[in-house]
């Protein structure tokens, strides 16, 4: 009996040391990572930015920005990123964009294709070009010699969240536009062969993937 309860004891002890390991490690790895503190986007910043992109002939919806509201991420520097709505007539908040951080740190640039918008009723799509010269690619190897890492994500943004939805995009081989043909809206991403397709249209206020296969490819 007092083996059995040694061996209880010690069964316990072990418990929660093993358990006061863990917590110690999770705290440890949410003091080290990176703090994205919100900034606040002024009215005159935003007049700025409407400024600087009235004249394009694109409507420019969003930009990346830092935490103090300059422009980001085509510099290299890996700073905590967020997508802002400069369409805004009052100081807003703009979302985070947690991934884009990570990206930076691995010397990818990041740009907005404001060709891509897509704005609905419950929210808004638009596409994040991450591309990387050769020169500093990491554990990549290229579609051909010399050619650098090129993506492209897509980004689901709702109020101040900004999430990404869709990684594949662009890349060895893919290419990607936006459908806009009749009640179709969405986007279109062709693969290299050129009969092969992935369509994303919007159903209900979401975005459907649909595979699509040309005619030649189905009669062999």
């Amino acid at each position: 009996m007092k083996k059995m309860l040694s061996n209880i004891l010690h069964y316990v002890t072990q418990s929660i040391a093993r358990n006061k390991s863990c917590l110690a490690a999770t705290l440890m790895a949410i003091l080290a990572a990176p703090v994205l503190a919100q900034p606040a986007i002024s009215v005159n910043q935003l007049k700025e930015f409407r400024a600087m992109y009235g004249r394009s002939p694109i409507a420019v919806k969003y930009v990346l920005v830092r935490s103090d509201g300059s422009e980001c991420c085509e510099d290299g520097a890996a700073t905590p990123a967020y997508l802002l709505d400069i369409t805004s007539k009052k100081a807003i908040k703009p979302a985070p964009l947690k991934e884009a951080f990570n990206l930076l740190k691995q010397d990818f640039v990041l740009a907005i294709d404001d060709e891509s918008l897509i704005s609905t009723a419950q929210g808004d799509y638009v596409v994040m070009t991450v591309t990387r010269i050769p020169e500093n690619k990491t554990q990549y190897k290229p579609c051909m010699t010399g050619m650098g890492d090129e993506r492209a994500y897509l980004i689901a943004v709702k109020g101040r969240t900004a999430k990404v939805i869709n990684r594949d995009f662009w890349g060895c081989g893919k290419s990607y536009e936006v459908i806009r043909e009749g009640t179709d809206l969405g986007y279109r991403v062709k693969e290299q062969d050129g009969a092969t397709s992935t369509r994303y249209l919007l159903r209900g206020g979401a975005l459907v993937e649909e595979k699509m296969v040309s005619r030649e490819m189905s009669r062999q």
